[in-house]
């Protein structure tokens, strides 16, 4: 019980403390959210991807798996939303968005700095490859199947390129397959505003969860719930033993499936009209609740030996 305590307070609540931030700060102040979102998006995480490829000790080789097996994890867990969602008579767009929720972790604002706080710095190189293969899912399958409810056919590459995030993560790639060294000029400043990014990214999750108003339907979202804190991480357990992945790895990606459902979809369900109260209320929730089960999943790795502590042991 100690040691799930201090996880707790360690690693789970600080997170937690700038979202909440970020969240009552919204409110009383009411910040210009698209401004800050787009300072994010064409900036924040752009510098922080490129900063995390080029710096990292390890090679880009050991990162290869967690591209391959970001996409065969995201299969599982949208063939168990849809399965589940099927056997409990859920048709239609909710069961579509059941069947996406679990796949598409918030990686970004939230798994970075996870990952951060709980696996030495080089382990950010894999963290960037999932966050790069959940960017590209998203803009395909995740979009053709929102689209499938609507009239609107989103195009494919128009949406991948929309912002610089795809080119900052080709970019970063590339630099770090040539072991390009940076000149100080430009590597300072990337550095400056990586490390400013995990800060920042969750705060405005908090700002962002603002926008959030409204429950969706008890059943679905209790489904939605229990498939993406609960089912996901597990499943992701049983495929990282299945294909063999070391200790460490199979804990990084098992917390990084516990982390809530993305900000994003719950962005593209209201934008295609796709179970939009039911994906933003997933999204909220399981943030919400994350300060427990990640904090648990934190324990059961730690617990499992997959992973060094990174809190003192209690006596």
């Amino acid at each position: 019980m100690q040691l799930f305590l201090n996880i707790f307070t360690s690693i789970t609540l600080p997170i937690l403390m700038l979202v909440g931030l970020g969240y009552g700060l919204q409110r009383l102040i009411a910040f210009d959210l698209e401004t800050l979102t787009k300072l994010q998006v064409y900036v924040l995480i752009p510098c922080a991807i490129v900063h995390f490829l080029v710096s990292a000790n390890l090679p880009l080789a050991d990162a290869v798996p967690s591209a391959w097996f970001t996409v065969v994890q995201f299969a599982a867990h949208f063939a168990a939303g849809w399965v589940a969602a099927t056997a409990l008579g859920i048709t239609g767009a909710a069961r579509t968005m059941l069947a996406i929720t679990p796949g598409f972790n918030n990686s970004g604002n939230y798994g970075l700095p996870l990952i951060q706080l709980t696996f030495p710095p080089d382990y950010l190189l894999h963290q960037t490859i999932v966050l790069s293969m959940h960017m590209v899912l998203l803009a395909s399958v995740g979009l053709w199947m929102m689209a499938r409810h609507t009239s609107e056919q989103p195009k494919f590459f128009r949406t991948m390129f929309a912002t610089p995030m795809i080119p900052a993560v080709l970019l970063g790639l590339t630099l770090k397959y040539y072991d390009v060294s940076l000149p100080g000029s430009i590597a300072i400043p990337l550095k400056l505003m990586g490390e400013a990014f995990t800060p920042l990214a969750l705060f405005l999750l908090g700002a962002q969860l603002t926008g959030i108003n409204g429950l969706g339907q008890r059943g679905s979202l209790t489904l939605a719930l229990v498939l993406k804190l609960a089912a996901a991480p597990g499943i992701t357990w049983a495929l990282a033993i299945a294909f063999g992945f070391p200790g460490d790895l199979t804990a990084l990606f098992v917390l990084g499936s516990a982390t809530p459902v993305g900000v994003m979809v719950a962005i593209f369900a209201a934008k295609y009209g796709t179970a939009p109260t039911l994906t933003a209320s997933a999204v909220f929730l399981s943030t919400v609740l994350s300060a427990l089960t990640v904090t648990a999943w934190i324990y059961a790795m730690q617990s499992a030996g997959l992973m060094p502590s990174m809190l003192p042991q209690p006596q």
